[in-house]
């Protein structure tokens, strides 16, 4: 299966396993899958660049474990979104807003 099949099906097919994530690791990989860089991610939650990488190869191993290999963020993003730790309309407020913030 892949993470398109993931989408598909809602991340929700019998065979599927959800994850374990912390509701840090949520919040960072959430600013990081939406498009921040690691640096933007680190500053907007006060951790060093380190830390979002450890977060996101954490996770991305947790998901290989259960047999859905992620391949890079955007991925990372769809079975997040499909697993229900992103809220697509919530998502898409904050981009909104940070390119808001940004004209």
């Amino acid at each position: 299966m892949t993470v398109i099949d993931d989408v598909r099906t809602g991340g929700h097919a019998p065979e599927r396993q959800r994850i374990r994530m912390s509701a840090r690791e949520r919040e960072v990989l959430t600013t990081y899958v939406l498009g921040a860089t690691v640096t933007v991610t680190a500053a907007e939650h006060f951790i060093g660049e380190a830390t979002v990488r450890t977060h996101y190869r954490r996770v991305v191993e947790r998901y290989a474990a259960v047999g859905r290999p992620v391949g890079n963020r955007v991925q990372l993003l769809l079975l997040m979104v499909a697993d229900g730790w992103i809220d697509l309309d919530d998502a898409l407020r904050r981009i909104d807003q940070a390119t808001g913030a940004m004209q």
